[in-house]
């Protein structure tokens, strides 16, 4: 990335921030002025959103900065590679929940240069029950084009998601293997062009039938953790996106019960190698996941994260990481 790339990239950051910080101000001051209580309470709402998305873009900015603006030791981002040092201080991505289901995210290093993304949308409707949906994808590859398909799929996702609240004949975000499909279809020509795949997954978690329903494109099986510790293999994946337009995918549904926790995570976690040469891999998650299967979703993130953090002992992470713990609890409490 050459240096004009790096001081636009940054000059828009700071122009959305500035923009969130007139945003917050106007209402915080709407709210001062507001005639009736519920209308300065919306509008403190209002301000506490803006809040947020400035919070998420300043860190994104001093990231982005370190990454490829300081060039500390000469490691950062470009069209080949990524180094970066696990973070100190875990910030969790601001994710969607939904009754009866608790989840946790991260994502490394940069949540606006990475190739990874991981998101939940909560299934909830007036017709329907509540759910809880799980989109996690890789882009492979670093760099520029890389970075273009991640914005590429990440619009056509969220397209579908607001097509699907306005319930307008759009995709069925509860069936995976039709988010798949829909995915696949509208990214063939973008990842041909590009010369670059992606692996992704989508599940769905239902706590009121007790089933978690997922359709995987080439990505890593996710890891089901009973709330005994037992350990659950699911293999089950197909191809992944980008290769061919006229695919059809399947679903596969696995019962699940209050405790229950699955982990989805990037290659970039269990293929992180110390200075031995030796990789994380996924059998030492499973082993970790299993210790902590009784503590929240944000102590088991913290503890995997940890984990690989003595597993390193300071060597750099050559890929990015993506990190999502969700687990079953009781429908009657919603999760906090």
């Amino acid at each position: 990335m050459d240096e004009r790339r790096k001081k636009t990239l940054i000059d828009v950051i700071h122009k959305a921030i500035k923009r969130e910080e007139d945003a917050f101000n106007y209402y915080q001051k709407a709210s001062a002025k507001a005639d009736y209580p519920e209308i300065e309470s919306l509008f403190i709402q209002l301000a506490e959103e803006e809040r947020r998305h400035r919070y998420f873009l300043t860190k994104e900015r001093d990231k982005i900065s370190k990454l490829v603006i300081e060039q500390i030791e000469g490691d950062f981002i470009d069209e080949k590679e990524v180094r970066y040092k696990l973070p100190d201080e875990l910030v969790f991505k601001r994710v969607q929940r939904s009754p009866g289901v608790d989840v946790a995210s991260v994502a490394f290093p940069s949540e606006l240069l990475g190739g990874d993304y991981v998101d939940t949308f909560s299934l909830d409707r007036g017709d329907e029950e509540s759910a809880l949906a799980v989109f996690l994808f890789d882009v492979m590859g670093h760099g520029l084009e890389a970075t273009q398909l991640k914005g590429v799929t990440k619009k056509i996702y969220v397209q579908l998601c607001e097509s699907w609240i306005q319930s307008d004949n759009g995709v069925n975000m509860r069936q995976p293997e039709a988010v798949i499909e829909k995915l696949n279809e509208e990214l063939v020509d973008h990842c041909q062009q590009s010369g670059r795949f992606i692996t992704a997954f989508y599940g769905v978690v239902d706590p009121v039938q007790k089933q978690f329903v997922y359709t995987s494109a080439g990505h890593d099986p996710l890891i089901l953790v009973r709330s005994s510790g037992h350990y659950v293999n699911l293999t089950e994946t197909q191809l992944i996106l980008g290769v061919e337009k006229n695919i059809k995918y399947t679903a596969t549904q696995v019962p699940v019960k209050t405790g229950d926790v699955f982990a989805l995570y990037s290659d970039g976690l269990t293929e992180a190698s110390n200075s031995g040469g030796d990789m994380y891999e996924r059998e030492r998650l499973i082993q970790t996941l299993q210790k902590v299967i009784r503590s929240s979703v944000k102590e088991i993130v913290g503890s995997v994260i940890e984990d690989l953090r003595l597993f390193l002992k300071g060597a750099p992470i050559m890929d990015d990481i993506s990190l999502s713990v969700i687990k079953v609890g009781p429908i009657e409490e919603r999760d906090k």
